[in-house]
Formats: structure tokens, C-alpha cells, sequence
């Protein structure tokens, strides 16, 4: 029998090998791609959802804030000398006041019990005269039965939304009382349009006009959509049960928030809604899923595709874990950017607002200096918020915009505080955070400034320390409760930072976040609970 050569057998067995190999990388392959398929999914749907709370929030915050000042403004009118002596001439001026600065007020009035009416100059008389509470009114009913939702310590009541002008406006009515015992001696009223307040730029740091928020009654009514209110598309206090984020949100009625993805109007979509228990509103946000998920699936299924090509088996193995590692990390990092991006575009609108009221005052009166200085040191803070693009600032820069933000707080404060700074020349070119330092030294304004009359002494000292540079503010103000203290404690030991902190530990988390995200666990916050105040260190690397 004639012997078969060699080769033929090595090549077999050659082949053989190859064919294996090719199937065992091909089925490792499919399982990886498989694998980090699922892994991108659950963390895609994480971070969307992420996001999206991080956006209805700050938008949540933007319309309480728009109301607050709104009833704080009819709290100051109510309570004004012209109101007092029912002087039309001022109380007018006044009204017309309050309009120029909150565009989104389409009427306001003030109304005694013995049927006196003084409206704004934008106001018609017979208008008010046939709104049901103005009946109410006349027939002596106390506020304590009016039907709506009351703000601050119960002198102003938000009324019941209303649709008006061709179902295509929502107005939202507010009233401030004065109150002597339970009678009403006098009253404030004011009625705003819904949708123009979420559509003025001039009311909010971003247009709504642009971002498909909606906002819903608890009981599932439309009553606002400036992202279609700008298209004409948009149909008032309808009813939308069939919407499948609405149907989730009527069927759970004891959960704040809830997302979904869902199909709606012929399109896919990914949504979220969040109930804003203090206005009895409901706020909704929403993109079509083209927008943020199909573009990952698109490229895990192409993946998965290229994967059955044999001659590039092992390249496309090395780029579909490489190119499905960086997704994910690209994903946590728009998320915390998105995060930041919050807190840098969210200055405090009460220190803005009481910095404005206080100019206003100023102007008035014959001395400009102290108003010219308030004007150049709110530009400057301003101009620094906007004009760096990137998230890295010198010391120096960072210490220049704290200045500012302290000359305006002096103007507020007088002498109820001091501030001093410690600081070698030699460390303001190391770079840092951009509105680093401003959120910590804010909170010894917030709760030791603003909760006593006492003086209260603010340092800000910074020191470098090995490979590290340690930035430590603390104050002699209000002692922080040992609950207070031990909870944002916990919260600034958690993994990931949660938006819906406590009030005072609100700048202090974000930023200590920011820099355990981008440099590890031996940078951030720490505190000292002290006998008067609260220490607050920030260790940073020296960049």
C-alpha cells in the first residue's frame, strides 16, 4: 500500500487546527460581543435615566423658584404703605414694577374687602370681577377654605390652573393675603402664563422652548408643553391617559418619579416623569430613543455582524471590547458632565435675586458708587460663568471670581461678616475645578450668615501639603446639628452623587464627587464639626 506523504497529513491537521481556532474565536467573540451588549444596556438605561432625573429636577427647580419669587413679590405688595392707603397712583407704579421684571405676569390687582379694586394698568376691572374668588372674596370666605396650595407660612395660596385665550394659554393664579386673625383685611392677586414662563429665556439660565418638557395636573391633564407650545401643537387640558408615562404615573400614585421606555405617537421613546408635590404639578421630559439609544444599538449589532468576517476574527474581537469599554466610560462621563454642567449653570437665584432687589434700592437713591461697584462685580461673576470653556482654572482666576462674589454678599451683609484670606503667591498658578471654592464658602452665607444676627468671621486657607493642595473654609456661625452633620457625612461617603441631598450639603457633594470621579478616593471633601460653625476641606492634586 502506497504511503500518503507527509504534508498532506500536516496540512490536515494544519487546517483542522485553523478551523477550530477560527470557531473558537469566533464563538468567544459572540459571547463577548453578546456580553458587553447586555453590559452596555443595563448601564445605557442607568445613566438615560440618570439624566433624565437630573433634567427634570433642575427644571423642577427653575418653576419653583419663578413661584417663590413671584408670591414674594405679592407678600411685599400686600404689605407696602401704598397698599395700606389704597394709593392708586403708587400701587400702579408698583404692579407695573413686578410686570417689567416677570414678563411671564399677565395681570395683577389689589382688592379690599368693602369691594375697592385696584388693578395694574395691563388689568381690566370687569375681568377680575368675574372670577369666582372674587365673590368669595366680597362674601367675607377665609382663605382657610380657599381651593388651591399654599406657599411659604400660608400668606399665599397658588390657585387652580386654567386654560384661557383659544386653548392656547395656561394661566396659573396667585394670591397674597393680609391677614388679621382670619379675616382678610386686604389682598394681592396675580395671574401667570404657564408656558411663557417656561419659554422666556429671560426667566430661566436655559430655554424650555427647546427641551420636550411637560407638565402634567396629579390627575394626568396637560397643562403645559413649551417645546410644542412654540410649534402650535399643543392641546390644553387634555386629557392623556393613553400616554404611556402618564398611565405609569396615575398607576403609582405614591412614587415621586418613574421612567420608562415605550412607544408613543408611532415612535419609540424614553421618558421620565417627577412630581413636584409643593405646586401640585407633575413634569414629564422625554426624546425619542433615535436620539440617544439606537445609536449604541446600532453599533453593538454591527459588531456582532463584523464578527462573522474570518479574516479580521481576532481584530474585530481586540476593537469590539475596546470600542465597548470606552462607550461605557464615555457614558458615565456625560452623565457626571451633565451633573456639572447643572451646578455650574445653577448660581443660587436667591443671591441673585436679593443682589438685584438690593441694586434697585440703590438706584433710587443719589449715591450710584455702591450700585456701580454691585454692576461690575455681578458682571464679573457672570463673565467668568460663561467665558471658560473648559472645566480647569487657574488659583488665581478661581480666587479673583470669590472676590467679586464677596463684595456683592458685603453689600448684602454689611458688617454682619468678615472674610479673610490665606494664601502664598507661590500657589495661584496650580489649576483646579472651575466654581470650586464659590458653593463652599456660599454655604457659611447660607447657614451661619443668614441664620443669626451675630458677626460671623469666614477664612478661607490654603495650604500645599505634600503632592496635594488642601483648601479649608470654616466660620464661627450656627453649630450644624449632629443629625445634619451625620447625613451629609454619609451622603459624601457614598460611591455616586445623588442630586436630591440636603439642603446644606447640596455644592459640597457635587464637588466632592467631581473630584473623586476624575482623580480617585484620596481627593474631596471632608468636615470638621466645630463648637461655633463648620470646617469644610477640599484636597485637591497639585495640577
Amino acid at each position: 500500500m502506497k504511503r500518503r506523504p507527509l504534508f498532506i497529513y500536516t496540512k490536515g491537521l494544519f487546517y483542522k487546527i485553523w478551523l477550530a481556532a477560527c470557531a473558537l474565536i469566533m464563538v468567544t467573540a459572540i459571547a463577548n460581543s453578546v456580553w458587553v451588549y447586555l453590559q452596555v444596556s443595563e448601564q445605557l438605561n442607568h445613566n438615560i435615566r440618570r439624566r433624565l432625573q437630573w433634567e427634570a429636577r433642575f427644571y423642577r427647580q427653575q418653576l419653583d423658584q419663578v413661584f417663590i419669587r413671584t408670591t414674594e413679590k405679592l407678600n411685599a405688595l400686600v404689605d407696602s404703605p401704598a397698599a395700606v392707603a389704597a394709593n392708586l397712583p403708587l400701587l400702579q407704579d408698583e404692579m407695573e414694577t413686578i410686570h417689567n421684571l416677570a414678563p411671564s405676569i399677565v395681570r395683577s390687582w389689589v382688592a379690599y374687602p368693602d369691594g375697592r379694586l385696584i388693578p395694574s394698568t395691563r388689568t381690566r376691572p370687569e375681568y377680575v370681577r368675574l372670577l369666582p374668588w372674587w365673590r368669595e372674596y366680597l362674601v367675607g370666605k377665609t382663605p382657610q377654605t380657599a381651593n388651591g396650595l399654599w406657599v411659604g407660612r400660608g400668606q399665599s395660596l397658588i390657585g387652580r390652573p386654567r386654560v384661557a385665550q383659544a386653548d392656547v394659554m395656561t394661566l396659573v393664579p396667585l394670591f397674597s393675603f393680609k391677614l388679621r386673625g382670619i379675616k382678610i383685611m386686604r389682598a394681592a392677586g396675580a395671574e401667570l402664563d404657564l408656558n411663557s414662563i417656561l419659554s422666556d429665556e429671560t426667566n430661566a439660565n436655559s430655554s424650555w422652548a427647546d427641551v420636550p418638557v411637560s407638565i402634567y395636573t396629579m390627575d394626568g391633564i396637560l397643562i403645559a408643553c413649551p417645546y410644542r407650545y412654540q410649534r402650535g401643537n399643543l392641546k390644553l387640558f387634555a386629557r392623556t391617559s393613553d400616554h404611556p408615562l402618564i398611565r405609569q404615573m396615575l398607576a403609582h400614585p405614591n412614587e415621586i418619579s418613574g421612567f420608562g421606555i415605550y412607544a408613543h405617537d408611532d415612535q419609540k421613546k424614553v421618558g421620565l416623569y417627577l412630581r413636584d408635590p409643593s405646586l401640585g404639578l407633575v413634569l414629564t421630559v422625554e426624546y425619542p430613543t433615535a436620539e440617544i439609544v439606537d445609536p449604541v444599538s446600532r453599533t453593538t449589532t454591527g459588531s456582532l455582524m463584523v464578527t462573522a468576517l474570518l479574516l479580521v476574527i481576532a481584530t474585530i474581537v481586540l476593537s469590539t471590547i475596546y470600542s465597548n469599554t470606552k462607550r461605557l466610560h464615555r457614558l458615565e462621563q456625560l452623565a457626571r458632565s451633565a451633573e456639572i454642567r447643572a451646578l455650574q449653570a445653577h448660581i443660587n437665584p436667591h443671591f441673585l435675586f436679593n443682589t438685584l432687589d438690593r441694586m434697585v434700592g440703590l438706584a433710587t437713591s443719589a449715591e450710584n458708587l455702591p450700585l456701580l461697584k454691585m454692576l461690575k462685580s455681578l458682571a464679573n461673576i457672570l463673565r467668568y460663568t460663561i467665558r471658560k470653556t473648559g472645566e480647569l482654572v487657574t488659583l488665581q482666576e478661581e480666587l479673583n471670581y470669590l472676590r467679586e462674589y464677596i463684595n456683592l454678599q458685603q453689600v448684602r451683609f454689611g458688617s454682619r461678616f468678615s472674610f479673610e484670606l490665606e494664601a502664598a503667591p507661590a500657589l495661584l498658578q496650580y489649576k483646579l475645578f472651575k466654581l470650586s471654592i464659590q458653593p463652599i464658602v456660599e454655604n457659611c452665607f447660607t447657614h451661619g450668615v443668614d441664620k443669626t444676627l451675630d458677626p460671623v468671621a469666614i477664612t478661607l486657607a490654603i495650604r500645599k501639603k505634600g503632592h496635594c493642595l488642601e483648601i479649608c473654609v470654616f466660620d464661627n456661625g450656627v453649630r450644624v446639628p449632629e443629625e445634619r452633620f451625620a447625613e451629609i457625612n454619609r451622603r459624601l461617603e457614598q460611591e455616586t452623587y445623588e442630586a436630591d441631598l440636603l439642603e446644606h450639603g447640596l455644592g459640597l457633594s457635587s464637588i466632592h464627587h467631581r473630584y473623586r470621579y476624575a482623580y480617585g478616593e484620596l481627593y474631596g471633601i471632608r468636615l470638621e464639626r466645630l463648637e461655633q460653625g463648620l470646617a469644610v476641606y477640599l484636597v485637591i492634586p497639585l495640577l
